[in-house]
């Protein structure tokens, strides 16, 4: 992935099931259960970059998601940034910590 510095990107997550041929698009069924999942970014490298999940799910009160995103960049750099879709069926409480990883993917980044 590559970004420029000193900017605020709107960002769509996708997930898709390459198991299939064609690969199958898997992304309504984790909205649809929503409020079972968390997605989660830990940005590793030193890079400069903040995520702020933007979506809510429908628990009370509202829990983020992380289909719908906003990254917004510092300087120049490099690193990686994690990504881990989270299943948390009845513990979900905004945190990473509880559930198990359905899902756990390293991108590397870089900010120009």
């Amino acid at each position: 992935l590559k970004l420029k510095a000193g900017v605020t990107y709107n960002v769509s997550v996708l997930f898709l099931d390459e198991t299939k041929k064609p690969a199958g698009n898997v992304t309504d069924d984790i909205y649809d259960r929503r409020n079972y999942h968390l997605i989660c970014f830990d940005v590793i490298g030193g890079i400069n970059l903040t995520v702020t999940r933007t979506d809510l799910d429908t628990n009370t009160p509202a829990l983020p998601i992380g289909l719908q995103d906003k990254f917004t960049t510092g300087g120049v750099g490099s690193g990686k940034l994690n990504v881990q879709l989270r299943h948390q069926p009845n513990a979900k409480n905004g945190s990473c910590d509880p559930g198990s990883s359905d899902a756990d993917v390293d991108f590397n980044i870089t900010i120009q």
